[in-house]
């Protein structure tokens, strides 16, 4: 079963999810960067647009487990406040 070797890499289910998102977000920002060099503003937001349904359609379902899990502020998926480092 393919779950067994993913929980070897990732404790729990935040941790995966938390890698997962920071994935998608990376990939998300080079796009960014990527449409940044378009000289056609249209087809630039055209781009940008397709990228965020693209990114965001990968995790429908999502806002239950993420909603529960930013409530802890142990759990991975937690946003430390800026310049804090505290969440």
């Amino acid at each position: 079963m393919w779950v067994r070797p993913l929980y070897r890499h990732f404790p729990t289910y935040e941790d995966l999810l938390a890698a997962a998102l920071e994935v998608r977000g990376d990939a998300l920002m080079a796009e960014l960067q990527r449409l940044r060099g378009i000289s056609d503003p249209d087809e630039g937001l055209r781009g940008w647009l397709r990228a965020l349904e693209e990114c965001l359609g990968a995790f429908s379902g999502l806002p239950d487990p993420l909603i529960g899990a930013l409530a802890s502020h142990d759990s991975p998926l937690a946003v430390p406040h800026p310049g804090t480092g505290k969440t």
